[in-house]
């Protein structure tokens, strides 16, 4: 997410610089000012259609074939690996768009635990939108399990809690910069379950999927106690 706001901003702020600079090269003869602008927006234009069309493909990346890497991840870890387990589909807590789309498809399903904490990492393959305009997207999901939550929330790449009367009693200092730390946005809390995912991870960097287990559970951890407190704050 934050990759695409950055690429938007590139491109349209590298068209604007490219159209000043031609403003100043064609109407003020302004050589100096005019060049300096057309080189930077060009740049930035270019910079930013680059970082669009990456976007655009890790997001209908495939995870590729089966190396066997995830299960042999699983074997190192203690972990469990299954190559199909529909019954993941009963743990994954009813939350987002991609949750409810048609076609849903749960592969190379990791499942163990981190710091006390059981997890599932599994590939979700779905259909987003119908007819002319379908598109098959695939994700790589974590969930990590939480002690029992008196909340239900989700929070956004700019750390803006949902609901938003939650925000002050959630969006801590201490959580903030366990997010900024750890890097990870767009995540949610439901069914006493933190919910995370991301464009699919192919076998070729396994190791990104126990890193991203360890960023998880630092998160986690930070989560405030009025959450765990028995307490409703939604």
């Amino acid at each position: 997410m934050i990759g695409k706001v950055v690429a938007w901003l590139g491109l349209i702020s590298g068209t604007l610089a490219t159209f000043w600079g031609l403003l100043e090269l064609v109407g003020t003869r302004d050589y100096a000012v005019g060049g300096v602008a057309l080189g930077v927006g060009l740049v930035l234009a270019v910079a930013g259609f680059a970082l669009l069309i990456r976007s655009a493909r890790e997001a209908t990346e495939d995870a590729g074939p089966d190396t066997g890497k995830r299960k042999l991840l699983a074997v190192q870890r203690g972990w469990r690996y299954t190559v199909d387990d529909p019954e993941v589909e009963d743990r994954f807590p009813n939350v987002g768009l991609s949750r409810n789309a048609a076609g849903n498809e749960f592969s190379r399903v990791l499942s163990g635990e981190i710091d006390g904490q059981a997890f599932d990492v599994f590939n979700h393959a779905y259909t987003f939108g119908a007819g002319s305009v379908a598109v098959r997207r695939e994700e790589t999901v974590f969930l990590l399990r939480l002690r029992p939550c008196s909340a239900a929330f989700s929070v956004t790449d700019t750390d803006r809690v949902m609901p938003p009367e939650v925000q002050s009693l959630v969006m801590t200092e201490a959580l903030r910069r366990a997010s900024a730390k750890a890097r990870v946005r767009d995540w949610a809390v439901v069914e006493s379950t933190l919910v995370y995912a991301e464009a699919v991870i192919p076998d070729a960097r396994i190791a990104r999927i126990p890193r991203r287990l360890a960023d998880l559970s630092a998160v986690a951890a930070a989560i405030p106690s009025i959450v765990f407190s028995g307490t409703r704050i939604d």
